[in-house]
Formats: structure tokens, C-alpha cells, sequence
């Protein structure tokens, strides 16, 4: 980095003013390191929620599944047991 020398200000740095400057750098930093983790921690709790609500999805199909086929099932005995009695009165 170039050192680059403001000669509009008439105020020099005191060890105060740079102390003060770099402690807010410092506490800037690591707000800037805590919203990170904070917008991560969020990112990471939304990924979790979107999970459960696609697994809560396939368990819905999967009974809808199951439903049908049992109703096709019960079509399936039901035709069987009408052949069978068409059968008998042949």
C-alpha cells in the first residue's frame, strides 16, 4: 500500500485518535464476523426447514401411493370375484 498524506487536514493524529480508530476497525471486524456467522447460522436454519418440508412432501406421496394401491387392489378382488361368479352361472 502507497502512504497517501491528507493535506487539507490542519489536525495531526494523536496515539489517542489512531488507538480509537483501530479499536473500532477491531470491533467492526468482528461485527462484520458475527453477522456472517449470524447470516450462515440463518442460511443453514431456512436449508433445515426446507428439507423437512420436502420430506414432509414425500411421505405425503408415498401414502397417496399406498392408497391407490390398495384401491387397486380392492378393484383387482372385486373383478376376480365377478369373473368367478359370471363364471358359475355359465
Amino acid at each position: 500500500k502507497e502512504s497517501v498524506i491528507d493535506l487539507t487536514n490542519d489536525e495531526l493524529p494523536t496515539k489517542s485518535s489512531l488507538k480509537r480508530s483501530s479499536v473500532n476497525r477491531n470491533k467492526s471486524l468482528k461485527k462484520s464476523k458475527q453477522e456472517k456467522s449470524e447470516e450462515i447460522s440463518t442460511m443453514n436454519e431456512i436449508s433445515q426447514l426446507e428439507i423437512e418440508e420436502r420430506k414432509m412432501a414425500l411421505r405425503e406421496r408415498a401414502a397417496e401411493v399406498r392408497k391407490k394401491e390398495a384401491e387397486a387392489e380392492a378393484l383387482e378382488i372385486a373383478n376376480s370375484q365377478r369373473k368367478k361368479e359370471n363364471e358359475s352361472f355359465i
